[in-house]
C-alpha cells in the first residue's frame, strides 16, 4: 500500500523539477544572448575577446 506522504514526495518532486527546468531555460537563454552579443563585438566591431572577457568578469563581479 502506498503512504500518503509518498504520494506527497512524489507531487513534490515533480513540481521542483518542473519549477528547476524553468529556471535552467532563463539561464541558458541568457547565456545564448550574452554569448550571441560577445561574438558580434568581437567579429565586427573589433573588440579583443580579453577585453570581452574582462567586462564578462567585471559585470558578474558587480553583479554578485
Amino acid at each position: 500500500m502506498i503512504d500518503i506522504i509518498t504520494i506527497l514526495g512524489l507531487l513534490l518532486g515533480a513540481i521542483l523539477i518542473a519549477l528547476l527546468g524553468k529556471v535552467l531555460h532563463i539561464i541558458v537563454q541568457i547565456l545564448f544572448y550574452a554569448l550571441l552579443a560577445a561574438f558580434v563585438m568581437i567579429f565586427f566591431f573589433g573588440i579583443s575577446l580579453d577585453q570581452v572577457l574582462q567586462w564578462g568578469i567585471h559585470t558578474v563581479l558587480w553583479v554578485f
